[in-house]
Order: structure tokens, then sequence, then C-alpha cells
């Protein structure tokens, strides 16, 4: 008769104490080496992420220069042995504040530096301030993505408002068109050079118009033409947001380069009271143009052909597109009566108001 070993037994092996601590230690070291292996592919996923993060700005800001330089009719050759390098270097230093989470602490002093630099050499501040705006662009590209109150998050219904809700969904669209027509009318006003044989033809054409009666300082006629802008801005998000980019930015370097070929006071007097309204409603068109783009993304990202459930994918995304695009149609609610507005002040209380403010100060 054959004995039995004791641990030959499924019984006398979970029975032994040491052999369930022996089983034990092998599944915990099974554990973790899968939790080590998620680590690693992490920080991998992360290295990654970050030097997509280095390019993408530094690509992004020597378009910006390039395009600088072609419209100011500099040779471009001229700018590529030391100008491209600076620049490079400087948005490679910006793209780590961001990328280290010193962004809050760092951007402050960017904006400082450009200020301090502008007055020892404006070209050194121009490259801070491209070098800056590209970053600028791409963390708003980034925030709009990984927006986590958007349709595609869990926390969309978080608040019960729906007004909250619909800021919550594009205030980083806002934030964007903003910043960048901010940031470009600043531009327009301190480097008016660089933008003159661009912006020059499009004054002088509107002031012939003014002239001949072809452009008429009346509400009806100023609504279509600020509406057909704003329509235009947001149309462009069809075309990823290009021309919506273009028409934004080129309306705000022509507010800040009439600023700066007229006198500040008299710009501001004949300006402000129907332009808080009037760009008000522009930069929103922005903001409406980029949502475009956002939701055309969302629905082109629920196209998976080889998914089994591809439809029910592709469901879910047109769903979130429709929802998306009904965000779209209240923005372009308040476009249209931002302009209305406007354009009523401009017919026919912008010019009183002007000298009246003028005469006081």
């Amino acid at each position: 008769m054959d004995s039995q070993h004791p641990y030959d037994s499924q019984e006398n092996i979970t029975d032994n104490p040491y052999a369930v601590i022996k089983l034990k230690d092998k599944k915990n070291v099974k554990t973790n080496d899968k939790t080590k292996d998620d680590i690693m592919d992490k920080n991998k996923n992360n290295k990654k992420s970050n030097t997509n993060r280095y390019i993408i700005t530094a690509i992004t800001a020597i378009l910006i220069y390039v395009i600088f330089a072609w419209i100011s009719n500099e040779n471009i050759l001229e700018i590529i042995d030391l100008e491209i390098p600076i620049l490079i270097f400087l948005s490679l230093i910006i793209a780590n504040s961001s990328v280290q989470n010193y962004s809050k602490i760092c951007y402050p002093l960017y904006i400082v530096a450009s200020c301090i630099l502008y007055t020892i050499n404006p070209t050194y501040a121009l490259f801070v301030i491209i070098a800056l705006t590209s970053e600028l662009t791409i963390k708003c590209i980034e925030l709009i993505i990984n927006n986590e109150y958007d349709f595609n998050r869990p926390k969309e219904n978080k608040y019960s408002n729906r007004y909250l809700s619909h800021l919550l969904r594009i205030r980083y669209h806002l934030l964007l068109s903003l910043m960048l027509f901010v940031l470009f009318t600043l531009l327009g006003y301190y480097y008016p050079a660089i933008f003159q044989s661009l912006i020059t033809p499009t004054i002088n054409g509107m002031k012939e118009g003014v002239q001949q009666g072809t452009v008429q300082l009346e509400t009806i006629s100023l609504f279509t033409n600020n509406i057909t802008v704003a329509s235009n801005i947001i149309l462009g998000g069809i075309y990823f947001s290009i021309p919506t980019l273009y028409l934004l930015i080129f309306n705000a370097v022509i507010v800040g380069f009439t600023g700066a070929s007229l006198d500040i006071m008299y710009f501001l007097s004949f300006t402000l009271p129907h332009g808080i309204v009037e760009l008000s409603a522009i930069i929103i068109a922005g903001a409406c143009g980029f949502r475009f783009t956002h939701a055309i993304i969302t629905l082109l990202n629920g196209i998976k052909i080889k998914e089994k459930n591809k439809m029910d994918i592709f469901s879910e995304h047109s769903s979130i597109f429709l929802k998306m695009f009904l965000d779209i149609i209240i923005m372009v609610v308040i476009i249209t009566i931002f302009l209305a507005i406007a354009a009523y002040i401009e017919a026919n209380l912008t010019i009183p108001l002007g000298k009246y403010i003028l005469s006081n100060i």
C-alpha cells in the first residue's frame, strides 16, 4: 500500500498554514508585478505626453513667428539662424513650467518679464509673448478636451442650474477666445509695424466706404455687417476652427492697430460705448466656433469601424454632438442680442457719448 504525501491532497494544502502563506505570497508577487507594470506604463505615457507637449508648443510658436515675419515682409531666411533658436528655447522653458505644474507662479512672471523687455528691446519681448501665446493656446485646448463638466464627463450633472452648467461646459472655449483676442489686440497696439501691410488696406476701405455712403452708420446696416462677421467666425468651426482663429485674430489686430494710430482717449471715447458689447459678442463667437469644432471632433471619434458595437458607440457620440450643438445655438442667440444692442448704441449713442466724454476729460 502506497503512502500518500501529506501535501498531495487539496485538503491538506489548504489546511496547512505554511502552504497558505506560501500561496498568498505568490499572489502578492503577481499583484506587485502588475502594479509595477502599470506604474511603468503610466510613466512612459507621461513622458511621451510631455515630449509631445514640448514639440507642439515649439512648433506653434515657430509658426506664429514665421507668419509675423511674412506679414511684415521680413526675409524669413534671416530669422532662422538666431531668432528661431531663441524662440524654441523660450517655448521649451515656458512649456516646462506648465508640465511641472508651476504655471500659476510662472505665467505672471513671464508677463512681467515681457513688459520689462519691451522697454529694453521690443523684439525680445515679442519672443516671450509669442512663446507664452503658444503655451497658453495649447493649455486651453487641453482644458477643453479634459473639461470634467462636459457632456462626456461624469460631472456633467453636478449642477442642476442649466445656466451654470452651460457656462461650465464652454468656459475654456471662452477663455481661449478671450485670451487670443486680448493678446492680439495688445500685439496690434504695441507692434503696429508688423501688421501695417495687412491692416492698412482694410482700414482704408472702411474709411472710403463711409465717405462714399456704401457703409452706413445705421442700426440695420451695422447689425448686418457685424452679424456677418460673427457668422463667419462661428461657421469657421466646421473647418476645424482655422477660419475662426484667423477672423478672431484679424479683428483683434484691427482694434489694437486702430488704437495705436489714433489718440488713445479719442479712440476709447468713440469705441467703448458700443465696443464693450460688440467685442464681447465677437469673443463669444470665437468660443462658439471652437465649440463647433469640438462637437465635430466628438462625432468623428464615434466612428469605430472595427468595433463590434460600432453603432452603439456612434449613437452615443451623436447624442453628445447634438447636446453640444444646443450649446452653440444658445451662444448664437446671445451673440445676436449683443450685436443688436451694439448696433443701436453705435448708430444712435456712440457719437454723443464720445463727445461728452472728451469734453469732460
